[in-house]
């Protein structure tokens, strides 16, 4: 009877791993973009570090609550190319993105740097 106790409290930890809060850490071999670390990303609580760098990356689907953190304006920078949206927002609630400087996207004055919220019209300006 002295395991049981040790078997029950290795069981909750089974149990409660796969529901804390997990961090990405962008680039890495298993994440080299910022889209592979959002889409591996669970729907909610995740956190998603973006070291300093310029990343090329357009229609950056977001329709988790994450918080997706850049290391700094001016040392983490989202480049759209000129080609399209930067982030693409489909759903904001619990969503945190902070520490970018986004560029080179394109869209109406009221996304110019790039953020399109999904649901939203831009009035047909």
């Amino acid at each position: 009877m002295r395991g049981f106790p040790f078997i029950i409290s290795l069981l909750l930890t089974f149990v409660s791993w796969g529901h804390g809060q997990v961090t990405f850490n962008v680039p890495t071999a298993s994440y080299p973009t910022i889209q592979s670390a959002i889409d591996a990303a669970s729907p909610s609580g995740d956190v998603i570090n973006v070291a300093a760098g310029t990343y090329f990356e357009n229609l950056v689907i977001i329709d988790k609550a994450l918080t997706i953190k850049g290391a700094g304006p001016g040392q983490s920078t989202v480049d759209g190319g000129g080609i399209g949206t930067v982030f693409k927002i489909s759903s904001t609630t619990g969503l945190v993105v902070d520490g970018f400087t986004v560029q080179n996207g394109l869209g109406h004055i009221w996304n110019a740097a790039g953020f399109l919220p999904q649901g939203y019209s831009a009035g047909g300006g």
